[in-house]
């Protein structure tokens, strides 16, 4: 909104109505901000104009339904409110909400909301204070507890604390030797409330106040993923979701987004049961599934009780949050998982798979590779979370690290390369060590194993990008293995179709490579691989020639036969769809002519016969002419005894590509 001018209040004060409690019809806004006029439906028609001429792209209106998309402090604030961001919270609070307006002629409905919002914001940002200062002072930093208790005490814009809130800023201010405490114990005392803990007292209770926690501490900072953190941390804890699970292939970070996650619900300080991490890696018996967990949050059963009693137990209605890590080998006993979450009401579990646990409790949030930098950017100016865990990383292997152009443009490359994965990115990053970024681009390129980790206390799986991929490839059955192998044979996506002309997997087959995150399903019919898995894939698929070759003569062939189908559309109203198909089917198609020209030259006149119309209604002639002379080309020198030599009988050519083929090729 910078440069816009309103002289008077009410059309800003409009903005910041539909800002923050999204779109309303015409009706509903001129009887808020106009209930006295005689016309309120041409004072509002009247703001609305000075809105748009002022600031031309502030609102839309549609089907007489009013709207904004503009972003304010107040959104910022609620996000680190969501995060449990308490600094950031801080520094998006200049004061209270819409402190000192005042506009005449609205109605009490419109009053009452900036009351409303003033007071929720002010309360929120108090509460999330308070949490804040009784964690710092449970670690003993009571200095630093009471000074953040005082900033919550002289909060703008709050409205008088309850006597819960009074006792428990009184308790910080006490324990941290602040003046305010005594200012509290006055303020208590007119309302009847004795509040008069000793330092002592108030140190000793602040200390054992906090919920256990069994957490490990995170070895590595902790770089991107802010929306999936914002969604995530909103729905857990929610009745309606006892069991959410972050599904993944290996590398895509999904340990490290449940213990940030993790993180902020103790710090939250919502879960009096505690918040707990237990890793089911290689856990496979039902059975043992509460005994891990028992022992991980250090559950003793008496003599009489089983692990899983002694659990139900101790947690009983207390909100309590579990993260279940590489809950993979369980997947066929996640009953024993739905029984302690019938048991134990409070209790929210936050797993972590390469499966799908397919029980009713669950809840299941994809997880991919980070963002990277768009085609054509510079890597550090876009700031991508990709390129910003680069540089962290390499920065660990070596302090001094400061990225030129050509490093830059590796990074970029590495990121793009692995398609965001972090264990990807921070594999490579590892060789910063001894190397440069441009030297890991060439490396990881050449192979799985070129890249690793010399950490010792680094698991197994993350050592290299091939054991994370091993992993996932022992886990599957014969069959899906076989499946697998064979997709490799797409490049660029495929649809179910395709998937069993060229290789016989069928639409069961597809939905179980899926549920174990190794085929990815785009939405819109198509299926991809990971460019990582793609590689693993075809390396597998490179262990049998036989197989390969009749897969690739497949893949040719059907690749062929949908061509031809689209290139007659181009006479007819699917001609957008025509060359929308053969856009997205590019690397596939480029796959079938190198293929082609190896192997089956005629087939690759066949390629070239079956895209000319695409190349001359979309004004490709370059790519045509060059991709007709080497078929061309592989003709004349490959052709086979009694084969149709077309390229020798170029008339139908001629006439059908007009000038498009140059005399030479001809």
């Amino acid at each position: 909104m910078e440069g816009a001018d309103f002289p008077r209040r009410k059309p800003m004060l409009l903005l910041a109505y539909l800002a923050l409690e999204g779109t309303h019809s015409r009706a509903h806004l001129a009887r808020l901000f106009w209930p006295g006029a005689t016309d309120p439906a041409n004072r509002l028609a009247v703001a609305l104009r000075r809105v748009r001429l002022a600031a031309p792209e502030a609102v839309t209106i549609q089907n007489d339904r009013v709207q904004t998309r503009l972003q304010t402090d107040v959104h910022l604030l609620r996000e680190a409110l969501e995060r449990n961001d308490a600094d950031t919270a801080m520094t998006r609070y200049p004061g209270a909400f819409l402190d000192g307006v005042r506009v005449r002629g609205v109605g009490e409905e419109l009053e009452a909301w900036i009351l409303d919002t003033r007071e929720e914001l002010a309360r929120r940002l108090r509460a999330l204070l308070v949490r804040v200062a009784e964690q710092e002072a449970s670690d003993g930093r009571f200095r630093d507890a009471a000074a953040r208790a005082e900033r919550a005490r002289l909060l703008p814009g709050t409205a008088p604390a309850p006597p819960e809130l009074l006792a428990r800023m009184h308790a910080l201010l006490t324990a941290g030797d602040a003046s305010g405490a005594e200012v509290l114990r006055r303020e208590a005392a007119e309302f009847g409330l004795t509040l008069a803990p000793g330092r002592a007292r108030a140190r000793a209770s602040l200390r054992a106040a906090r919920a256990p926690s069994t957490l490990p501490r995170p070895a590595t900072s902790f770089v991107g993923r802010d929306d999936e953190r914002l969604e995530l941390g909103r729905v857990l804890g929610q009745r309606d979701r006892p069991l959410v699970t972050i599904l993944g292939p290996g590398g895509t970070g999904k340990t490290r987004l449940a213990l940030a996650l993790a993180h902020d619900a103790h710090a939250s300080d919502g879960y009096e049961g505690g918040v707990h991490y237990v890793s089911l890696e290689g856990v496979a018996d039902p059975a043992a599934v509460a005994g891990v967990i028992a022992a991980a949050l250090h559950v003793v059963p008496t003599r009489r009780e089983s692990p899983r009693d002694a659990l139900v137990r101790t947690l009983g209605a207390k909100r309590t949050l579990i993260v279940l890590d590489n809950v993979d080998d369980l997947v066929e006993g996640a009953t024993a998982i739905a029984d302690l979450l019938g048991a134990c009401p409070g209790l929210t579990v936050l797993a972590t798979s390469r499966r799908r646990l397919d029980i009713e409790e669950e809840s299941v949030y994809p997880l991919t590779g980070l963002p990277v930098a768009p085609a054509g950017t510079d890597a550090m100016e876009d700031g991508s979370d990709a390129d910003r865990l680069f540089v962290e990383r390499a920065q660990r292997a070596r302090l001094d690290y400061t990225p030129d152009q050509a490093e830059r443009d590796a990074i970029r490359a590495i990121c793009r390369l692995v398609e965001g994965s972090p264990l990807g990115i921070e594999l490579a990053a590892v060789h910063l060590r001894e190397g440069s970024a441009v030297e890991a681009e060439a490396v990881l390129r050449a192979s799985f194993d070129a890249v690793a980790t010399p950490s010792r206390n680094v698991p197994e799986r993350h050592r290299t990008l091939r054991a994370s991929f091993d992993v996932s490839w022992a886990d599957l059955p014969a069959s899906a293995r076989n499946a697998l192998r064979k997709l490799a044979v797409f490049r660029g996506g495929f649809d179910v179709d395709a998937a069993h002309d060229v290789c016989d997997v069928d639409a069961s087959m597809l939905a179980l490579l899926v549920d174990r995150s190794l085929v990815a399903a785009a939405g819109d019919g198509r299926y991809g691989l990971h460019p990582l898995v793609q590689a693993y894939a075809a390396e597998r698929l490179m262990q049998d020639p036989d197989v390969r070759a009749e897969l690739e003569r497949r893949h040719a062939r059907h690749v062929l036969a949908q061509a031809r189908t689209w290139q007659a559309w181009f006479y007819g109203p699917r001609q957008a769809e025509a060359q929308a198909r053969f856009e997205r089917e590019h690397a596939n198609l480029a796959a079938a002519d190198a293929w082609a020209l190896a192997h089956d030259p005629e087939l690759a006149l066949d390629l070239v016969d079956a895209r000319w119309r695409y190349w001359r209604f979309t004004g490709r002639f370059v790519e045509g002419q060059d991709t007709a002379h080497e078929a061309l080309r592989a003709a004349r020198t490959r052709r086979r005894p009694g084969g149709r030599g077309r390229c020798t009988s170029p008339g139908r050519w001629r006439t059908a590509w007009g000038s498009m083929l140059p005399p030479a090729a001809t």
